[in-house]
Order: C-alpha cells, then structure tokens, then sequence
C-alpha cells in the first residue's frame, strides 16, 4: 500500500461518512431513547399495566338464571289442559349480582396503579441501560475512529519516509538494511491499520442497532463532548443519585406494591355475598322471593395469599437496604475514578506536546544525517504510543463521566 492508496482509503472514510447519518453524542442519545426496539417493545407494558387499572374498576356482572319444570304425564294435566299450557309448568327467573364488600373495588384499584407504578420505573430503568449501552457505544466507535486515524497518520510519515529513503539508498547515503527495515515497518503500521478500520465499522454497525436505524450512521469526531456538570463531591452526589436514580425508585415502588398488596389479600379474605330477586311462577301461581348466598370461611381464608404478601414486603425492604448499599458503591467507584483519569489526562496533555517537538526534532536529524534510523524509530514509536496512550486516557475520562452520569440518574435527564 503506497501513500496514494492510504490516501484513497481515507478519502473513502470520508465520503462514507459524509452520505451516512452523522450523529453527535446527545444526538445518538436522544435517537435512542425514540427509536431503540428494546425501548419501543418494554413501553408496551405500560400499557398493559394500563389496561390492569381498567380491569380492576370494572364492577362484577350480574347473574341471571332459569329454571323450567314442565309437566310429563297427562294423568296429572288439569281438565282442560295441554302440555303446553302453564298450568303444567313451573319457571324460575333467578337474577343476582355479587357485593363486593370492605371497599374490594377500590382496593384492586389501588394495587393496579401501583403495579403500573412499578411497571413505568421499570421502563425509566430499561431506559437508563439502553442509554448507558448506547453512550459507550458512541464514545467506542469514537475510541476506534481516533486510533485508526493515528495509526492512518503514523503510516503515512513512514511511507513519506519510504520514498525518502528509496532516493537515498540509490544515491547511497543509507544501506540497504536501514531501507528494509523502514519499509517493514511500514507494512506492519500498514496490517494494523486495515484491522482499526475494520474495527471503527463495526463499532459504527453496533451503534446502528442501539440507535434503531436500517441507515448508515457515523459519528461526529469533532463533537466537543459538552456533558451536563456534577457535584464535585460525594455527599452530593449521593444525593443526587438518590433523587434521581430510577432503580431506586423501582424498589420504592415495589415497596408500595407489596404494601397495597397485603390490604388486598386481607379484603379477599372477606367472603363476598350475592344477593338478588327470584321470579317463580308455580303452575300459573306467581311467587315472587330473594336470593342470597355466601362463603362461609371455615377452611379457606385466603391464608396462602396474605401470607405471600407479607413476604414479598419483607424481600423488597431487604432488596431495598441492598440497594441503597450498591448505589453508594457505585457512586464512590465512579467518582473515584474519574479523578483519577481526569488528573492522568492533564500530564498526557504535556507529554503529547513534547511528543511532538521530539518527533520532528528527530525527523529534521536523521534526514540530515544528524543521527541514525534507530533513533528516528524510536521517536516515532514514542510519538505513537503517546498518541494511544493519551486517546486512551482521554477515552477512559470520557467512559468514567459517562458511569456519573449514569450512577446519578443524570444520563436519562439529558
């Protein structure tokens, strides 16, 4: 590969980039959060929990029944009579409805919106995954993008190099050996840097699915990366998590499920009378009564059932004193560790400059004859390695905001 091809490849990139969907990091955020299949699949459930609400305010139907006895031997017809005639039959219209006493209505009410309470936290936390899931994948496509661009870089200066070199081993100022070295080296920048496009691609396609898109998309290189700011503390930021986080509200939620769903057990242990009116005309003679009917509760009291519910309460206070354990963990890790990439990528910052002025100092050297191919190499293995080194930093300091934001709840907010 000479440098015309490395150029045309990168022309390439380019132009793929500009025909395909760019999207910045709050861009590919917000596309998420409208467009991401997983999303659109679990909000389904809202309402579906909706639905539940609607089930539980609907009141019990009533009953209606009927009972005919018809006369069969004509022996017993009165005089005068056929089959057919009421004198021969007897009819019973039976209509009741069940009572749902102790406020049970309104008590299955109150369970369903919790339950649709749970189930909207829930969504908020799917929402806050998938949105973590597709920041990093933002900020790794980007990661990939910079290292090939570097590697792109470096392989270029040594193919400039190359044809340098060629002119001067026919004019005999370097042996052949500082020759073939230049140019194996050359062709190992060259294997690495087909392997990083092929990676910053891939990246590119696993970004598509997360943003819920059949279309090209690329990444804005140049975003400035501008994120909400957080506490410079952990007190407050602790706060904020507990304020914000939404899995902490989902065991808040669940708490008051279990708590609606103890009363609930308990009001179905009240057996639920049926009462109504019965119509019975008698051979003719019309009779007119009342119907009620209940449980008796001797055996079955619902006991299976309030039982459960008190242990549901007991398992989510417990998931609930867990929680509050791993959101200060949490916290504490991802501030800790921003700290620390954010205090290594300032010193990056200065050895990325000397880098620099090495690397050309070196470069004006050796093409004047001034020092020899070792030295050249080495500084630009030097320059290189500081160039991955400080992307690396940079990307993990980017990752590390990424975790405060995600720890904190913020992420969902932006």
């Amino acid at each position: 590969m000479t440098i015309r091809l490395t150029f045309f490849i990168s022309c390439v990139l380019l132009i793929s980039r500009a025909t395909a969907q760019q999207f910045t990091f709050q861009a590919a955020l917000t596309k998420s959060k409208e467009n991401n299949p997983l999303l659109k699949a679990v909000v389904k459930n809202l309402e579906l929990a909706r639905f539940d609400v609607v089930t539980a305010g609907l009141r019990p139907n009533p009953n209606f029944n009927n009972q005919t006895l018809q006369q069969l031997d004509s022996k017993f017809f009165p005089a005068n009579s056929a089959w057919s005639d009421n004198l021969n039959r007897q009819v019973w219209y039976q209509l009741t409805k069940p009572f749902q006493l102790d406020n049970l209505r309104g008590k299955k009410i109150d369970f369903a919106e919790a339950a649709y309470r749970v189930t909207e936290k829930s969504y908020h936390e799917t929402e806050r995954t998938i949105l973590q899931a597709a920041a990093n994948q933002w900020l790794g496509a980007w990661r990939a993008f910079v290292q090939f661009n570097a590697i792109g870089k470096t392989l270029k200066n040594i193919d400039s190099l190359n044809l340098i070199n060629e002119n001067r081993f026919k004019n005999q100022v370097i042996t052949q050996s500082d020759l073939v070295r230049t140019k194996l080296l050359a062709e190992q920048y060259r294997l690495r840097y087909t392997e990083s496009r092929q990676d910053y691609f891939n990246q590119l396609k696993q970004l598509r699915v997360l943003l819920g898109t059949s279309d090209s998309v690329s990444i804005a290189i140049d975003d400035p990366f501008v994120l909400p700011q957080l506490p410079d503390n952990l007190d407050s930021l602790y706060s904020l998590s507990r304020q914000q986080r939404a899995d902490l509200q989902l065991i808040q939620a669940t708490k008051a499920l279990a708590a609606s769903n103890i009363v609930l057990q308990k009001s179905k242990a009240i057996p639920q009378p049926e009462l109504g009116m019965i119509w019975n005309p008698q051979n003719s003679v019309p009779y007119l009564g009342f119907f009620g009917t209940i449980q008796l509760p001797i055996w079955s009291r619902n006991q299976g059932e309030i039982g459960k519910s008190h242990v549901f309460q007991q398992q989510t206070e417990i998931n609930y004193q867990r929680m509050e354990l791993q959101l200060r963990t949490e916290v504490e890790t991802a501030y800790k560790t921003f700290k620390i990439y954010q205090t290594n990528l300032q010193r990056y910052e200065l050895l990325l400059r000397e880098s620099d002025n090495v690397l050309g100092t070196v470069r004006y050297a050796y093409l004047r004859g001034a020092t020899n191919l070792i030295d050249f190499l080495e500084a630009q293995r030097a320059w290189f390695d500081t160039r991955q080194n400080y992307f690396e930093t940079l990307y993990n300091y980017r990752k590390s905001y990424i975790e405060m934001l995600y720890v904190t709840g913020t992420l969902s907010k932006m």
